[in-house]
C-alpha cells in the first residue's frame, strides 16, 4: 500500500501526478484536508463546471455516462448523507454506493464509474470536520483526479448547507489502480458521435471540409469507451456524395480497427495491444483529416 500524505487539493493532485508519472500504482489511500467552501476558489475553481456536469441528476449529452445518474438512482443522496448524520452523529451508514454487483457482472466493458462510493461521518467529539472517503477502482490522475477531487468538494459543500456546524473536510482517497493518461477525453463523447444524421449529412452535402477535418482530429483522441456510429455515419454520407476512394477506403480502415480496439477492451483495460490498436486509429483519422481538409 501507498500512503499520500497532501496538505490541500492541489498539493494531493500535484503528488499523485508525480507518483503516475511513469508507470501504474496500485492500492494507494490518498489523504488530504479541504476547508470550506472548496470548489469554488483557487486551483479547484477551474474544473468546477466539469465536475458539476458529473454530478447532476442526468448526464447531460456530452458525457457518455455520469456519477449523478447512479448516485439518485433512488433517491437524493446528500439528503440521505445528512438526515443519517443527523439522525446519528455517529452513523457508519452514510454511505452511497454508485453501483451494484449485479450491475458490474452485467457492465462487460461498457459505461461502469470507477467512483464506486463515498462515505461520511464524524468522530463523535465535534461536528465541525466531516470525515469524507471515497473508493475508486481506478484512478487517473491528470484528466480526472482534478474533477474527481472537486466532485468531492460539491458533495461535502451540499452536506454543510445542511449541517452547518461542519467547517472542514478530511478526505481520504482509495484507489485500487492509480495512473496517469493524459490525452483521455474524460468519457467526454466526440462531437461527431452527439451530431444527428441531419447534421452530418449537411456537412457532407454543403461542402464543409473544414468542420469535418476538424471533427475527425477530436475524434482521434484517445477514449475508454469506443463509439463508431459516427464514423459510420459520416462514412454513409460521403459514399453518397461520391467522395475519392482513398477517404472512404481510410474511413473503412478507421471504424475496423475502432471495432477490433472495442473487442480488445473487452478482454482488457490496459495493455500493448490496446495501446497499438488506438496508435493505429489516431493515426488515421488524423490522416483522413488532412484528406478532407485538403479538398477544401
Amino acid at each position: 500500500m501507498i500512503h499520500v500524505l497532501a496538505v490541500s487539493p492541489s498539493d494531493a493532485i500535484t503528488k499523485m501526478q508525480a507518483l503516475c508519472a511513469s508507470e501504474a500504482v496500485f492500492n494507494v489511500v490518498l489523504s488530504f484536508p479541504m476547508t470550506l467552501p472548496a470548489s469554488n476558489r483557487g486551483f479547484l475553481a477551474a474544473y468546477l463546471e466539469k465536475a458539476k456536469r458529473w454530478q447532476n441528476k442526468n448526464a447531460p449529452l456530452m458525457l457518455e455516462f455520469n456519477h449523478g445518474q447512479y448516485m439518485h438512482e433512488h433517491s437524493d443522496p446528500i439528503k440521505y448523507l445528512a438526515n443519517e448524520l443527523q439522525r446519528k452523529a455517529t452513523s457508519n451508514r452514510a454511505i452511497v454506493s454508485l453501483v451494484s454487483t449485479k450491475q458490474i457482472f452485467g457492465s462487460e466493458d461498457g459505461a461502469l464509474p470507477s467512483f464506486m462510493l463515498v462515505q461520511v461521518g464524524f468522530d463523535g467529539k465535534t461536528q465541525e470536520t466531516l470525515f469524507l472517503t471515497a473508493y475508486y477502482r481506478a484512478l487517473e490522475v491528470t484528466a480526472f483526479l482534478p474533477i474527481n477531487v472537486t466532485e468531492l468538494a460539491l458533495i461535502s459543500e451540499q452536506i454543510a448547507d445542511r449541517i452547518t456546524t461542519i467547517s472542514s473536510i478530511d478526505v481520504t482517497i482509495h484507489a485500487f489502480r492509480a495512473h496517469s493518461d493524459p490525452g483521455n477525453t474524460g468519457h467526454e463523447k466526440a462531437r461527431l458521435d452527439m451530431a444527428t444524421e441531419t447534421e452530418i449529412h449537411e456537412w457532407v452535402e454543403s461542402e464543409n471540409y473544414t468542420e469535418i477535418a476538424g471533427l475527425l482530429r477530436e475524434k482521434a483522441a484517445p477514449a475508454s469507451i469506443v463509439n463508431v456510429s459516427g464514423l459510420i455515419a459520416l462514412r454513409e454520407e460521403i459514399v453518397s456524395a461520391g467522395w475519392p476512394a482513398p477517404i472512404r477506403t481510410e474511413l473503412d480502415q478507421a471504424v475496423g480497427v475502432l471495432t477490433r480496439l472495442k473487442a480488445i477492451r473487452a478482454a482488457g483495460t490496459h495493455g500493448k495491444r490496446i495501446d497499438e490498436a488506438q496508435n493505429e486509429a489516431s493515426t488515421l483519422l488524423r490522416h483522413i483529416a488532412g484528406l478532407v481538409a485538403a479538398k477544401g
